[in-house]
């Protein structure tokens, strides 16, 4: 156990946490968007496959989306990984805006250097690819199911075409998201979690001892593992917290963020 945020910490921790989720709002909204529009467009072209298959036996309906998908994926991959490179730039533009504010120049990062643009542009097409194995695996799902219970192949089609709605609609209770606001909350808070890391790094590769502590949403959702870091209290920055990370996101969906500090003070 590190040593314990005392009163102070944690009111600069409250500010830190509410800037941050200033800094977040208007650029998560955006990816929300950006991934609706994604699943949209997906449910648009899975549907004109599947109509232009026709009324066929259900049992070939598995090889049909198998290479409806193929498709699919390859049309809308690149313009959402786009999408999601600018709006992820922003963040973590923002992020670094924060870290240079409260340790100073030393601590910015030059996120339009060719290595740096590069590693985003792969991180979120292999994101994207993620994203897409998962929905490959939820409507292989759907077929099983049908097939199994004999359902036939127009009713299976419309039940995967409406699970696209399900990917971008929100749910009826408010502490429910939708797939596509966990994915957008899950990545933004990423690329401001790792920008600030990278800076604070920035300042310990030039011989400044810094250390680390997670702050929790402070609420009954909090996760065993949210709290279980948060209480880790101060420690080293090289140092992983209990859950075995280096930094938030512990997990999807997760709420918490990390506050650096020059060690000591």
């Amino acid at each position: 156990m590190g040593r314990t945020l005392t009163a102070a910490d944690r009111a600069r921790a409250a500010v830190q946490a509410a800037r941050k989720e200033t800094s977040l709002k208007t650029p998560r909204k955006n990816l929300h968007r950006a991934t609706v529009k994604f699943f949209d467009r997906q449910a648009e072209l899975v549907r004109a496959g599947l109509t232009a298959k026709g009324h066929l036996a259900r049992e070939s309906l598995a090889d049909d989306l198998t290479h409806i998908l193929d498709r699919v994926f390859v049309q809308t991959r690149a313009d959402y990984a786009r999408d999601m490179q600018t709006i992820l730039t922003a963040i973590q533009e923002g992020a670094v805006r924060h870290r240079v504010k409260d340790f100073g120049s030393d601590a910015s990062l030059d996120l339009s250097n060719p290595k740096a643009v590069r590693y985003l542009e792969r991180y979120c097409s292999q994101q994207v690819t993620r994203i897409d194995d998962t929905t490959r695996q939820v409507l292989a799902g759907i077929i099983t199911r049908g097939v199994e219970r004999g359902t036939s192949y127009t009713t299976i089609a419309n039940q995967i075409v409406s699970r696209f709605k399900d990917f971008s609609t929100p749910a009826t209770q408010a502490h429910l998201r939708s797939r596509a606001e966990l994915i957008a909350v899950y990545e933004a808070g990423e690329a401001y979690e790792s920008a600030s890391l990278g800076c604070v790094s920035k300042l310990a590769d030039r011989g400044v001892e810094m250390e680390k502590s997670s702050l929790d949403a402070g609420d009954g959702r909090v996760s065993r593992i949210c709290r279980r870091n948060s209480q880790a209290g101060w420690i080293p920055l090289d140092q992983p917290f209990p859950s075995g990370h280096q930094r938030a996101q512990y997990h999807q969906g997760c709420r918490c963020t990390v506050l650096y500090q020059v060690a000591g003070t």
